[in-house]
């Protein structure tokens, strides 16, 4: 049987990370999406946890930007085969009343949120049907 491989949106932040973790505890192959100013600290996380660096794998990607994400999961594929499990766990805050949040942040927060999880799954949808 082959290995199972997950990928994990925002798997360097808190939610991600435990995400990940369980997934390797699995045996899952698990790929983990951040945004590149997220580098050292999700290499960091990574030096951590020594006895998942051969399961979780690293993997920057804006999920707002649907060529980041088709490019992910094509390079994902043609290293590991298709993606078995998909986590949406991209997300961000701009914590703030609606009459005092700007155009751009209310746009960055759906952008991030929800258009990313369209963003994602479409490039993974036919394979895990």
């Amino acid at each position: 049987m082959s290995k199972r491989i997950a990928l994990v949106t925002g798997g360097v932040g808190g939610i991600g990370r435990a995400i990940c973790i369980e997934l390797a505890k699995m045996d899952y192959t698990v790929f983990a999406t951040h945004l590149e100013l997220e580098q050292e600290s999700a290499t960091e996380w990574l030096r951590s946890v020594p006895e998942y660096q051969n399961l979780i794998h690293l993997v920057k990607c804006d999920v707002v930007n649907i060529e980041e994400c088709e490019a992910v999961v094509s390079e994902i594929e043609q290293k590991s085969g298709g993606v078995d499990v998909l986590v949406n766990c991209a997300g961000i805050t701009r914590d703030g009343v609606l009459k005092k949040m700007t155009p751009d942040q209310w746009s960055s927060v759906i952008n991030t949120n929800l258009n990313s999880v369209f963003n994602t799954t479409r490039f993974v949808i036919n394979g895990m049907l």
